[in-house]
């Protein structure tokens, strides 16, 4: 070959190269808020090139804003992929908002990058924030097992959860299996992308989001939570009508000194917002508190025992040693009149009976917990409610995808803490699900339904006062 022949081939394939059309991919759309349901609420997703455009408007003609290029994070600590995050202003309420992404449009690494936009997705934004009536939806643990290449039990729940009507989501943990593992990572969000792209959701991380990555830090870069002032969003809380809704973590190990320091300034703060809802004669008195977490303490499996036992855990990396229930948290629930509790962890759905744990034991006595975590029997039944002489509900709601427990698994399952149906059968159910709450006023109506089917399988309405 002639030194003229190398030089056409490399010219044709330097050209070639560099001519390469690449299609610029978005993906991993999701909505989260800085603040509430109408303030702070803020659009993520995921592109290949460190730059994109975002437009949108209450019409498809974009009319509220098309965005100067925004500059994406690295997301997993290597370049491959970006988030972006876009923050509306105040939405107004009641409203459907029309919104596009567009990727880098240029040349970059000898690949020539189209920049087309996406197709035009909507979101329907909140009612009022100072509405007494609205609507939301709980549930955790979509998580698939280590081997799973799929996630079918997500998909079909968040198939279904995208057809409700609900004004936010609360999700209570345990999103995937491992949260370091960038696979699993992008299945979660494939698998789901119908109802993230469309629904704001709240997270709370569950023990498998610190599993490879015991810092949280992949968890608190995907999603933006509200922050409070706090040197953390692990722990959050935001205001929506009449309702204070609170989120705490389950997940570092109190028992370090880095977890008894952490625990401390979260207790402090979950003190500080128990006062400033529900401590008599406060300016922001709110008639419905409602907590997320994701261990819950009370349930029926194996877990029963991981917040209140006196001895470590016998899997270290779920050690609580008691000091949620006999240190951190003890009384704050009953002195504030906490009215309900959202957990997951456990792979089932469970209601609980109204829990007071101050006064309701043998002679007026508080209920203690054995050194297993088990809680003594109160003598005294209360009813649903926030005054001081009633109790909250506590519900593990577990079903959004995950393998789903089986009968002998439930060590616990005629424990007294466990609500009966109309049969007087324990009130816990193996499938998948969700809860829908309705707030109107002083009432709250909880529903509980299949995904399979939309039937219903638990329903309470608790008044108050």
């Amino acid at each position: 070959m002639t030194f003229k022949t190398k030089a056409c081939t490399f010219v044709i394939c330097f050209v070639m190269f560099f001519s390469i059309q690449v299609v610029a991919e978005i993906d991993h759309i999701h909505f989260g808020s800085k603040n509430n349901p109408l303030q702070g609420v803020t659009i993520t997703w995921r592109a290949n090139q460190s730059f994109c455009n975002f437009k949108w408007g209450y019409s498809t003609n974009s009319e509220m804003e098309q965005v100067p290029p925004i500059e994406g994070r690295i997301e997993f600590g290597d370049k491959n992929f970006y988030l972006f995050d876009y923050t509306f202003p105040d939405l107004e309420p009641s409203r459907t908002i029309h919104f596009a992404i567009q990727e880098y449009n240029g040349t970059y690494e000898c690949s020539q990058y189209t920049g087309q936009w996406t197709a035009v997705y909507s979101f329907q934004t909140a009612p009022g924030a100072k509405s007494n009536k609205f609507t939301f939806i709980a549930g955790g643990d979509s998580r698939s097992e280590r081997c799973d290449i799929t996630m079918p039990g997500w998909q079909s729940v968040s198939e279904a959860l995208r057809n409700t009507n609900a004004d936010f989501f609360i999700f209570s943990g345990d999103l995937i299996i491992q949260g370091g593992d960038k696979a699993k990572c992008n299945l979660w969000f494939d698998s789901g992308k119908n109802f993230l792209s469309q629904k704001l959701t709240y997270y709370s991380a569950g023990n498998h989001e610190r599993y490879g990555d015991p810092t949280l830090s992949n968890y608190l870069n995907q999603f933006v939570l509200p922050s409070n002032g706090n040197f953390t969003k692990l722990y959050y809380s935001f205001e929506y009508g009449n309702a204070a809704f609170i989120f705490l973590t389950t997940e570092i190990v109190p028992t370090t000194d880095f977890g008894k320091e952490f625990m401390k300034k979260q207790t402090e703060w979950l003190t500080e917002q128990l006062i400033k809802y529900r401590a008599p004669g406060s300016n922001n008195y709110k008639e419905w508190v409602i907590l997320c977490f994701h261990k819950p303490f009370f349930t029926v499996d194996k877990h029963e025992g991981e917040m209140t036992s006196f001895t470590p855990s016998v899997t270290p990396k779920e050690d609580t040693s008691g000091d949620y229930s006999t240190i951190w948290w003890k009384d704050l629930f009953d002195e504030y009149g906490v009215d309900v509790i959202l957990n997951g962890h456990t792979h089932l759905y469970m209601r609980s009976v109204p829990i007071l744990l101050k006064g309701t034991g043998p002679n007026g006595q508080d209920i203690t917990f054995d050194e297993k975590g088990i809680p003594s029997k109160p003598v005294k039944e209360v009813q649903y409610g926030k005054e001081k002489n009633e109790g909250r509900l506590e519900i593990v709601t577990g079903g959004f995808g995950v393998k789903l427990l089986t009968e002998d698994k439930l060590t616990y399952r005629d424990q007294w803490y466990v609500a009966r149906d109309k049969n007087g059968n324990p009130l816990y159910i193996m499938a998948f699900h969700y809860c829908t709450f309705n707030i109107d006023g002083k009432k709250m109506e909880m529903i509980v339904k299949k995904t399979e089917d939309n039937s219903i399988i638990d329903q309470l309405t608790i008044m108050h006062k």
